[in-house]
């Protein structure tokens, strides 16, 4: 019903939504308000905004764009126009969505792995494996590490497992295995 009701709504989510459609003109709380309440936690392609007005003077679009909105239209409307920039702005965040996870799965690969093999597999290199004429091979069961791993976060596993994969290290150079 109006913008403190919106806010109140996403803040209580589980996820955000896909996509706010947001009137400029509501009740004690104007669109571009909650726009940049809205752009204050979250990225533009993180939860796309398209602000719906009557206000149809270009003057209007530029400031909700100025406020944060991704995109602005006027009403009356064309209901295929309106779901095309739906579409779009779908696509978008999907788009940035992917971007992330693609980052993300990048940072954890150059973590765990030795640099030359980070690169050798973005480089799409298919056959990664050198050839050492002697080789040790250490099989550890990292008691309750499931356990451990479902409590905290991704870059707090990584750490541990580098700590101690490291500390390993250090006890094979030092004797010589």
């Amino acid at each position: 019903m109006d913008g403190f009701e919106a806010l109140e709504i996403i803040s209580t989510c589980e996820t955000l939504p896909d996509l706010v459609l947001l009137d400029v003109m509501m009740p004690r709380m104007s669109g571009y308000e909650v726009c940049d309440r809205l752009r204050g936690e979250f990225h533009t392609a993180s939860l796309p905004i398209i602000m719906v007005s009557a206000k149809a003077d270009p003057a209007d679009a530029v400031r909700g764009l100025e406020h944060g909105c991704n995109d602005y239209i006027s009403k009356p409307f064309n209901r295929l126009e309106l779901l095309a920039r739906v579409e779009a702005q779908l696509r978008l965040s999907q788009m940035f969505q992917l971007e992330l996870d693609h980052e993300k799965s990048e940072l954890l690969l150059s973590n765990i792995m030795p640099r030359h093999i980070h690169e050798q597999l973005k480089s799409g290199k298919t056959l990664i494996a050198d050839k050492y004429e002697s080789v040790s091979i250490l099989f550890s069961d990292i008691v309750n590490f499931t356990t451990l791993a479902h409590n905290c976060d991704t870059p707090k596993v990584v750490q541990i497992l580098n700590e101690l994969f490291s500390g390993f290290d250090r006890m094979v150079d030092d004797y010589a295995v």
